[in-house]
């Protein structure tokens, strides 16, 4: 009898270890890391970097190589965000040191590189001509080239033709709209007048299903976007 309740007992033990010891080794898995471990960024920018999984107890202590390129502007009271703010052109690292109570610090680093704030913009066409459906990659130029800044682009008419974040054109039906590049930095502009031809000259029916696929493909997320 002593003995049925001794292997009942060591059986259920067994089970309640089991089932604890996915729980630790999941905790044990979520490692503290940063947001983002490489980032570019335009000379008087900021942004913001962020430790994930850290404990409740845990403490960040952020540092930046080079302030003179890269400075920590604000850390948040619970030291899990920090922003960074670009001072000067190059590339830096930034540095948090997650502190554990009697435990060796974990460094996690983030390449920073700054480049200086676009001057200028041009699309290198200020034509163009595609028809329904099809889509066009529209090219600007920045200056000074060693700028990693990124346009915003909106169209006029997003019912003729409508542009996505990274600059790529559909033409939706037929007619003109101007697709203009805007540097956020500066407000300086760029226009690209484009021209949808019909793609199906006789069959109204086609062109009417291709026109609601087209709207309902682009068009209703297009809209000017805005960086947050």
């Amino acid at each position: 009898m002593k003995k049925k309740i001794f292997l009942f007992l060591a059986v259920v033990l067994f089970l309640c270890t089991m089932s604890i010891m996915p729980a630790y080794t999941s905790d044990a898995a979520a490692k503290p890391k940063l947001n983002i471990k490489k980032l570019d960024m335009t000379l008087g920018n900021t942004f913001s970097i962020r430790v994930y999984n850290m404990k409740k107890k845990d403490t960040a202590v952020y540092t930046s190589s080079n302030p003179s390129l890269v400075s920590i502007e604000s850390v948040s009271s619970n030291t899990r965000r920090a922003v960074i703010r670009a001072q000067g052109i190059g590339s830096t690292k930034i540095t948090a040191s997650i502190q554990r109570a009697k435990k060796k610090a974990i460094l996690l680093k983030c390449r920073i590189t700054v480049t200086p704030e676009a001057v200028s913009i041009k699309f290198a066409k200020k034509k163009v001509n595609i028809t329904m459906g099809q889509s066009f990659k529209a090219e600007t130029i920045i200056k000074p080239a060693s700028s990693t800044e990124l346009p915003i682009f909106e169209s006029s008419n997003p019912s003729v033709a409508c542009v996505n974040p990274m600059g790529m054109i559909t033409g939706v039906t037929p007619g003109t709209a101007t697709i203009t590049a805007t540097l956020l930095s500066s407000n300086r502009t760029a226009t690209c007048k484009v021209t949808v031809l019909p793609l199906y000259k006789g069959n109204s029916a086609k062109k009417k299903n291709l026109t609601q696929h087209l709207v309902s493909a682009c068009c209703l997320t297009q809209s000017r976007w805005r960086l947050e």
